[in-house]
């Protein structure tokens, strides 16, 4: 394991605990002493690795996303954005850490709602996803992945997630981990709402000319 791989593995599993503290104690009742004593670790290693405790959501809510951009890279041209995730998440079995990362980013993006420090974080992820997404659009496009017009579909389909994803959280997180045992991959943990029909909505509603199949 290289050494950029542990580093963004430890920062991952730091990002799991803060969560979790968060979740239980509290934004405000939970120090960076807090996290550093559960890794057992010391607060200068911990903040060699994040700016500031509200950052340490980062790796979370990015890993609990990256199927989103997953799933963009691997749309064949002739499916829909409704077949291809129909298809792609059919056959999707999530690991139990998965489920629980995905849990997590619900979690920070409920806690968002009234701790606005850790907005920041989520915008920083959404924006990742944004750029994450443009190979797709500009291929979708047959346009340049500079093209003005492919940077902005992408930032729309990014914008519309994010929405979705606030609108979801906002109804409030209902279960653990556990609970999820038997569900259909595609639902979001902590809700019971389908995943890929919320994405397969905002695609059309930010960008119909993505969403149907590519006429070569």
């Amino acid at each position: 394991m290289s050494g950029e791989v542990r580093r963004e593995q430890s920062r991952l599993n730091a990002s799991r605990v803060a969560v979790a503290l968060f979740w239980d104690q509290g934004l405000q009742q939970t120090s960076g002493e807090d996290i550093a004593a559960r890794l057992g670790i010391s607060v200068r290693t911990l903040w060699r690795h994040f700016r500031s405790k509200e950052a340490t959501v980062e790796p979370v809510l990015s890993e609990s996303m990256r199927w989103i951009a997953d799933s963009f890279h691997r749309w064949p041209n002739e499916l829909s954005i409704e077949e291809h995730l129909a298809d792609h998440w059919g056959t999707y079995q999530p690991s139990t850490q998965q489920i629980d990362d995905d849990l997590a980013g619900m979690r920070v993006l409920t806690m968002a709602i009234t701790e606005p420090q850790l907005r920041t974080g989520w915008l920083i992820v959404c924006a990742e996803l944004e750029q994450q997404l443009i190979p797709t659009v500009a291929h979708r496009l047959s346009r340049a992945q500079d093209d003005l017009v492919v940077r902005v579909k992408a930032a729309a389909v990014a914008a519309a997630f994010r929405v979705a994803a606030d609108d979801v959280a906002a109804q409030g997180v209902h279960e653990s981990p556990a609970d999820r045992h038997g569900r259909p991959p595609t639902q979001i943990p902590g809700r019971d709402t389908d995943a890929v029909a919320i994405l397969a909505h905002v695609v059309r509603l930010a960008a119909p000319d993505l969403a149907d199949p590519v006429v070569l």
